[in-house]
């Protein structure tokens, strides 16, 4: 269902039809035409887009906190990807944030990340926690395309509600590649 608060177009497309069915009385009753009328279509296809713009919803919050942190990942920049991430962060490979912050920097020593480009294929929002399904697809760069160019990663994510923001509390990498992942298979 579409929800007036994460896109205009619900409200704009209301005040369009509200625009014709003043503009068809007008023509119907001239004898009613106030200006004022065609106001009201006006006036309600800017609220949409206010609403729009000044209230953003938990879905609107989360897929921001996705995308900094994914943005953080590209540019290598370990204090933007910190501010993502809860304090209580844990995972299967990471115990705490101080661990995977270590890692991420260890990781992220070199430029090897060109690109995330990432989808969520579930969302269930709860009062104060969210859980994710999430596909992304890693793009590597030119220098660093040791195996491949790019890497298909499925994870789940947990994100806990901070005040009036979301921070990400646990991922787990499901599959790359299309394969099962369990870090301790791997030599990081």
């Amino acid at each position: 269902m579409a929800n007036i608060f994460e896109s205009p177009w619900l409200l704009s497309i209301v005040a369009i039809g509200l625009l014709v069915t003043i503009l068809l009385l007008h023509m119907i009753l001239p004898a009613k035409n106030k200006i004022w009328h065609l106001l009201i279509p006006i006036v309600l296809a800017l609220a949409a887009f206010a609403l729009d713009h000044f209230i953003k919803t938990d879905n609107e919050k989360i897929n921001f906190t996705i995308n900094k942190a994914a943005k953080a990942v590209e540019s290598e920049n370990i204090n933007i990807l910190s501010t993502t991430i809860d304090r209580n962060y844990e995972d299967s490979f990471h115990k705490n944030l101080d661990n995977l912050i270590s890692h991420a920097q260890n990781v992220l020593s070199q430029p090897i990340i060109k690109n995330v480009y990432w989808s969520s294929t579930s969302i269930n929002i709860k009062t104060e926690t969210a859980d994710i399904s999430i596909f992304a697809r890693v793009v590597f760069e030119p220098d660093f395309q040791q195996y491949s160019n790019i890497m298909l990663v499925k994870a789940n994510m947990s994100l806990k509600k901070q005040k009036t923001n979301w921070l990400i509390k646990k991922i787990e990498i499901i599959e790359i590649n299309n394969q099962p992942f369990k870090w301790n298979l791997t030599n990081y």
